[in-house]
Order: structure tokens, then C-alpha cells, then sequence
């Protein structure tokens, strides 16, 4: 988000001259916040650090990278393709045989049927997570979104 919002100011500061200084101030004090969000968000998913998670589609890899856990598989193998049948079945075998796979990140937007099903199976929790800002009322703002998964996990 700093690199992202540091291009922004960047991009204001060459288009408007005269506030440039203005942005470079906004710029500065939002990094300086969001630094310290991400200390905040670290130390809550410290205890997720290895945990194993299935993921309907691959919409949280980024978040589970930054935050060291681990994907199993995904619910929904290619983007935009429901899953079969079979693969449901591996996934259960799978999960089952994983042992350490202890929740179900689904994002807010696809049917949550297969997941139920595999919840059903192996008794892993399903997590409805927003997959972007105002994907749930709560998730109303980019440092939201992040409270709402972290949170979320951590109930």
C-alpha cells in the first residue's frame, strides 16, 4: 500500500506543482500510519504463522504469504470454474490426511455449497472473508478490510 500510495503522490505532485508539498505531507503521514497498522497486524497473526487453510479460490494468497500460512488446495481449482465432483472428494481426502487444516477462508461472493459440504466432511470451520473494500459492510475502507479478515480469524 506504501508503494502504491507513494506512486500516487508522486503522480499529484507532477500534475499539481503548487500542492506538491501538500501531497508529500499526506503521503508521509499515511505511511507512517499504515507502518504501524501492519505491526499491529503482525503481531495479532503470529499465532497463524504455519497454519493450514483451504481457500474456495485463490483470493487471499498474498495475505497468507505476508502472514506465513500455509494453502492446502483450493475449493475451486480453475478461476471461474465450479469444482467437480471428484475434485471435491480429493479435497476431502486431502484435508483429512493434512490433519492440520483448520479453517475454510470463502470469500463473500461465491456459493458456499462445496464448502459446506467439505465442512460437513472434515469438521473445518468456514471463514467468509471479504475478498475487497465494501465486500462486507465492515470492510468499508483498505485498513477495514484488513481488521475484518485479521479479526475474523481471530475470533
Amino acid at each position: 500500500m506504501s508503494i502504491v500510495a507513494k506512486s500516487i503522490a508522486d503522480k499529484l505532485s507532477s500534475l499539481d506543482v503548487l500542492n506538491a508539498k501538500v501531497y508529500e505531507k499526506n503521503y508521509e503521514k499515511f505511511k507512517k500510519e499504515w507502518d504501524t497498522k501492519l505491526l499491529v497486524w503482525a503481531e495479532k497473526m503470529k499465532p497463524f504463522e504455519g497454519v493450514k487453510v483451504i481457500q474456495y479460490h485463490k483470493s487471499f494468497d498474498y495475505f497468507l504469504k505476508r502472514y506465513k500460512m500455509k494453502l492446502v488446495d483450493t475449493i475451486e481449482p480453475i478461476p471461474g470454474i465450479s469444482p467437480t465432483s471428484k475434485h471435491i472428494i480429493e479435497l476431502i481426502t486431502k484435508i483429512k490426511s493434512e490433519k492440520e487444516a483448520i479453517l475454510i477462508m470463502h470469500d463473500v461472493y461465491h456459493n458456499r455449497k462445496a464448502a459446506k459440504l467439505i465442512s460437513a466432511k472434515t469438521n473445518i470451520k468456514i471463514m467468509d472473508m471479504p475478498h475487497d473494500v465494501d465486500a462486507l459492510s465492515e470492510a468499508n475502507s483498505i485498513e477495514n478490510l484488513f481488521n475484518s479478515i485479521i479479526d475474523s480469524l481471530n475470533k
